[in-house]
């Protein structure tokens, strides 16, 4: 099955849905930031790995803390997560990758990832992440809801994400997207439960 990311951003029946599937392929999409500059949003694949391995790299130190709930200390921790991510088998989820063109050449500038538990088909777990330069532009709710959409395609009734407690920025990303969720709270992190059929 492949789709458009245009079509997952279309309204749909709430039938249509719940159907489950296997998790579609995905055409790339050009997207404009809230500054006006010119994104491609599209699936990772392997060879996106140095690109991962720049944007992560590149990250402030409050940045990689508020997305890794901590510090990665070596460059080998910071390839291996972004070959986890481009090498990502379709069964248990996906990642899609923001690129901007930056004196001619593609480069990441942000992450989304939903991963899914094959043991517990139905719950996924979304994670962001927004270079510096790129952050406070729309590109993370543009991520989020995407993400909910090839979510809801897959057949994902519940969205899990886990985050430092003080990460606010993300928590006004879920108020701004309607949706209604649980959090728990434990030593400084926060587990956010999200139903998309509520």
């Amino acid at each position: 099955m492949r789709v458009t990311l245009e079509a997952l951003l279309e309204p749909r029946s709430a039938a249509s849905s719940r159907r489950r599937r296997p998790m579609p392929a995905v055409d790339a999409l050009p997207a404009v930031s809230a500054r006006g500059r010119r994104l491609t949003i599209r699936m990772t694949t392997a060879a996106d790995t140095p690109q991962l391995v720049e944007l992560i790299a590149g990250l402030s130190e409050r940045s990689r803390q508020l997305r890794f709930l901590g510090p990665i200390p070596s460059v080998d921790l910071i390839r291996r997560e972004a070959a986890r991510v481009a090498e990502r088998s379709p069964q248990h989820g996906l990642a899609l990758i923001v690129t901007a063109s930056v004196a001619g050449q593609e480069v990441a500038v942000a992450l989304g990832e939903l991963a899914v538990d094959l043991a517990v088909p139905n719950v996924g777990e979304i994670a962001l992440l927004v270079g510096d330069p790129y952050q406070r532009e729309g590109i993370g709710r543009m991520l989020t809801s995407i993400l909910i959409e090839l979510a809801t395609l897959r057949g994902i009734d519940t969205l899990r994400a886990t985050l430092w407690a003080e990460n606010y920025g993300s928590r006004r990303l879920l108020r701004s997207l309607g949706l209604a969720y649980r959090a728990e709270i434990h030593g400084g992190e926060m587990m956010i439960t999200a139903r998309l059929d509520a």
